[in-house]
């Protein structure tokens, strides 16, 4: 695979983000490998925890903005993909993500925020624009991650980024740790979590992600409103000025 990194070590796996000159957006080609990155996850038989990371100096920021300008990506494509597949959370084996850099917009909501353990570094931020760029923001992560509705409100509607701290005191943070330490603290979990019984501890996951998760219908309802046409010319213009490198005047 080109844009992500698969390397099992004993039962512990690590997938890596490997766009590093976009910051690790994910385009097409990369949310498809991730997708099967996390079939390979499901059906290795010798795996039994994921750590996720992402390669250079950012987790990952989100969708990949030109793409989306060029018309090849659009929040509608996710009507199809419920679950989706290029989510951490669309396997049964659990998935620590170790945050080494920003993790903004889909980068927080799916890929950090769908893993069930999260490791932050320092110097990590946590950002949710999509607002200032036309479009909205997705609540099912948040909801299913039990996040305090003021918290998540702030994140969605100023568009504000906050530090690895902050996210760690909101409650969906588990560890704040120094930049060097981060893959060691990360690994040192899953090291953990590998060693107890596989089954028990996937049943114990899916237990938990079944108490705790919103109804599909949110989820649905909420990637359905993006096709709104209103939505489409808000999300159209947000796109274009930000590939301009403006900001958009509403």
């Amino acid at each position: 695979m080109k844009f992500v990194k698969y390397d099992r070590q004993g039962s512990i796996v690590l997938v890596t983000m490997n766009r590093a000159e976009r910051l690790n957006a994910m385009n097409l080609e990369m949310m498809n490998e991730l997708a099967q990155a996390w079939t390979k996850l499901e059906t290795d038989s010798e795996a039994r925890v994921a750590v996720l990371t992402g390669e250079g100096k950012a987790y990952c920021v989100g969708f990949d903005m030109k793409q989306m300008a060029d018309g090849d990506l659009h929040p509608t494509a996710l009507q199809t993909m419920v679950p989706l597949p290029f989510s951490p959370r669309s396997q049964c084996k659990p998935v620590i993500a170790a945050v080494n850099g920003p993790a903004i917009g889909a980068g927080f909501d799916f890929m950090a925020m769908e893993a069930d353990i999260i490791v932050a570094a320092e110097s990590a931020i946590f950002g949710m624009p999509e607002v200032i760029y036309g479009m909205a923001s997705l609540g099912s992560p948040f909801a299913w991650a039990n996040v305090p509705r003021c918290v998540a409100m702030e994140l969605v509607l100023t568009g504000e980024s906050i530090s690895a701290q902050r996210a760690y005191e909101a409650g969906f943070v588990n560890r704040v740790v120094p930049d060097h330490e981060l893959m060691d603290t990360a690994t040192k979990i899953a090291e953990r979590i590998a060693a107890n019984a596989p089954v028990a501890v996937r049943q114990s996951r899916r237990n938990l992600l079944q108490a705790t998760k919103p109804t599909e219908v949110s989820r649905i309802e909420e990637t359905y409103a993006a096709a709104r046409p209103d939505m489409c010319e808000s999300t159209a213009r947000g796109v274009a000025a930000f590939v301009r490198k403006e900001r958009p005047v509403w």
